[in-house]
């Protein structure tokens, strides 16, 4: 149903509710009409939308009702709420505390074919959105619909996924004329993981139906592509999405018939209805900050520490004085680095991957390489994301005032982020990716992108970077 508000078309938001009477709404009526037939066309722009003058005067006959002409006020002075009930954005900004208003029985009644339009309408336009949180905060809203509309808020969505299938078979049709990083990045945009981890039950038929589809289109890339690592890749992305436990057997075993390899292993908490990662930037900003809790134990435990950790910084300080480290070479389809562990080892070795366990990522192959220089006071993990799907392919630990050269990347368009600080500890809890720095965490997201194509080399210095968004 369409939404279009009274009150705001002639203009009476800020009249006060008791002076909108039937002599001031056909005051208001009548410029409202005069200015309409004014215009070239005989239409009012309002939001978008052009309205003639029989569309007008229905929607102010509402007026007629006093009840429906109070709730008409009160949402035209609330912005944001009548903002999203036309657009459809913008909910989680609406305060639904302390108004009493939004809990009373007959205002739901009167709203809620409107507000299950556009809470439909958010849900599919969170859901193309898959490198942010916006489904799950959405979804985290309770909408404002009597139970006879609730099954009208799920309708966009559940038209979105059938059309995502179609799409999918298109993809495969067309798959020729498709670089690999371009069809994967297609498939995947159609296949939202943290959105369907979050999925509401009334919708978990549409949900398998779409998983069942792209678990067949893993199988026909694999008769397309004998020698590519698509299918597998997408297998791998689609058993971090919580699904029936038949489902994912099968899942398991196409994963390890196609690959060879042994399907990752299913974590129960992997799953849990909380707020969704875009696969690497919300989780590594979590990983740069040290998780709190209580903290007089830790408190007596450092101060008991202090004399041995002055000392054993004080003798790394003067060691690193005399460090002449030429540039490292680290192969991707090598082993990464090991990890320190413990308060006391407080730096990862350089091509250290501290998130390979915890994003499930696998080696890589591809022709080319990429030099960081890091000039900084602070030690860097370095993360590649896929351009457009936004999926981690690689992370890789530099150590402050050093070099790296990382190889066997493949060749495609990649967004940097980056997690920096100082005193790594693999061991510091984490509301996700166990381990952490100490000092000075933080994580940003750069405005720089890499391009690499072919056997091309790249070199960037963390000092002379743009910082698009810090986490």
């Amino acid at each position: 149903m369409k939404y279009i508000n009274p009150i705001e078309l002639l203009g009476l938001a800020s009249t006060a509710a008791d002076k909108i009477n039937n002599a001031v709404i056909d005051h208001a009526k009548k410029e409202l009409l005069a200015e309409i037939a004014a215009t070239p066309h005989q239409q009012l722009s309002y939001n978008g939308d052009l309205l003639d003058a029989d569309t007008c005067e229905n929607v102010i006959a509402e007026l007629d009702n006093p009840e429906r002409r109070s709730y008409y006020h009160i949402i035209a002075n609330d912005y944001t709420l009548n903002g999203f009930l036309i657009t459809g954005d913008h909910l989680t900004t609406i305060n639904f505390e302390g108004k009493y208003i939004y809990k009373d029985p007959s205002f739901i009644r009167f709203i809620s074919p409107y507000f299950a339009a556009a809470y439909g309408q958010t849900l599919v336009q969170a859901y193309s959105l898959t490198n942010t949180n916006a489904f799950f905060k959405n979804i985290s809203i309770t909408p404002l619909v009597t139970k006879e509309d609730s099954a009208l808020i799920y309708e966009p969505l559940v038209t979105l996924l059938q059309q995502h299938q179609t799409t999918l078979q298109q993809l495969l049709r067309d798959e020729a004329s498709y670089q690999e990083d371009d069809l994967s990045s297609a498939i995947l945009a159609l296949i939202n993981r943290d959105a369907l981890n979050v999925f509401p039950r009334e919708l978990e038929i549409e949900k398998a139906d779409l998983l069942e589809a792209a678990r067949n289109a893993a199988w026909q890339l694999k008769t397309l592509r004998p020698d590519s690592g698509l299918p597998g890749d997408l297998l791998h992305y689609l058993l971090q999405i919580k699904t029936p436990t038949v489902l994912r057997q099968q899942l398991e075993k196409d994963y390890e018939q196609i690959t060879g390899e042994k399907a990752p292993e299913y974590s129960e908490t992997a799953f849990e209805n909380k707020e969704p990662t875009q696969d690497l930037v919300s989780l590594a900003a979590s990983v740069a900050q040290p998780s709190s809790g209580p903290k007089t134990g830790w408190y007596i435990f450092t101060t008991i520490l202090t004399v041995v950790l002055l000392a054993y910084r004080l003798t790394r300080f003067f060691n690193l004085l005399n460090v002449n480290e030429p540039p490292q070479k680290h192969n991707l389809n090598q082993p990464a680095g090991q990890f320190s562990s413990g308060v006391f080892d407080n730096q990862l070795a350089n091509g250290a991957a501290p998130l390979d366990s915890c994003l499930q990522l696998k080696p890589t192959k591809g022709p080319c390489t990429f030099k960081v220089k890091n000039p900084l006071q602070e030690d860097a993990i370095v993360c590649l994301l896929r351009k457009g799907s936004h999926r981690t392919v690689l992370n890789t630990y530099i150590q402050s005032n050093t070099e790296y050269e990382i190889s066997g990347i493949p060749a495609a368009e990649y967004e940097i982020y980056l997690i920096l600080g100082r005193d790594w500890d693999t061991n510091l809890p984490s509301n996700h990716c166990p381990g952490g720095f100490r000092k000075s965490p933080r994580s940003v997201l750069l405005a720089n992108t890499l391009s690499l194509m072919g056997t091309e080399a790249k070199v960037m210095s963390l000092d002379s970077v743009k910082v698009l968004k810090e986490m």
